[in-house]
């Protein structure tokens, strides 16, 4: 069972399911979810999730002249700053530093 979800969260794209929905998908607790899903894959579902995510940006921001703001939309994040915030704790830099570096304007 926690194959299958992990190969759902694999599949989705943009704004995901909350663990609640997920839970109730699969027959879990969200608590016992998370746990097997840690025990599983080393990361909790959350993490896992934010990792792909920002992992999906690095690559755009590589190969791709897509605005900021349509990939944090694209990958499910609030806003602008919210994908930057989070882009900036996995990585240590911002993402349109990451660009003009890509493009070599640093």
């Amino acid at each position: 069972m926690i194959h299958e979800l992990h190969e759902e969260l694999n599949q989705l794209e943009g704004v995901l399911p909350g663990l609640d929905e997920l839970a109730q998908r699969y027959g879990l607790s969200e608590r016992v979810m998370n746990d097997e899903f840690k025990r599983e894959y080393g990361q909790s579902i959350f993490a896992y999730i934010s990792d792909r995510r920002l992992s999906a940006a690095y690559a755009a921001l590589q190969h791709k002249q897509i605005a900021l703001k349509v990939i944090a939309d694209q990958l499910g994040y609030a806003d602008v700053s919210h994908f930057s915030n989070a882009f900036f704790k996995r990585f240590g830099c911002r993402p349109g530093s990451l660009r003009r570096k890509q493009q070599g304007m640093i």
